[in-house]
């Protein structure tokens, strides 16, 4: 059985679905599943129409998606420390200059994940 987020939706009133992360051990309960393309780069939000029609997206520490989701979900760097930090501040924007995306992400930990598939879902 998945989690009803309906109360919460409502109190908040935010309108878009949320997104989901799920440490599982099967894929039988999110189907229809689907992996990103291992060749390239896949940032999750690319994922956004296929969980609106109710796709799943499984994630491994083989087949992660992006360097994000490899660096958090599966503890497994893909770049250096300082490209890291510099790609989250220049490229993606998400804090206003090195100095403060290097403290966030020094603060942050990775998950320890119980299970080798996580799965992405609305």
């Amino acid at each position: 059985m998945l989690p009803d987020s309906s109360y919460l939706l409502e109190r908040t009133e935010i309108k878009l679905p949320l997104i989901a992360f799920y440490d599982a051990p099967e894929t039988k309960l999110f189907e229809p599943t689907i992996k990103p393309n291992k060749q390239g780069h896949a940032c999750m939000y690319s994922f956004y129409k296929k969980w609106l029609k109710g796709e799943t997206v499984i994630l491994t520490r083989d087949n992660f998606g992006c360097g994000g989701a490899a660096n958090h979900l599966f503890n497994q760097p893909m770049r250096s420390h300082e490209e890291f930090v510099s790609f989250l501040a220049d490229d993606e924007g998400l804090k206003a200059n090195h100095e403060l995306m290097d403290e966030w992400v020094n603060a942050s930990q990775s998950y320890k994940p119980e299970h080798d598939i996580f799965y992405t879902v609305l």
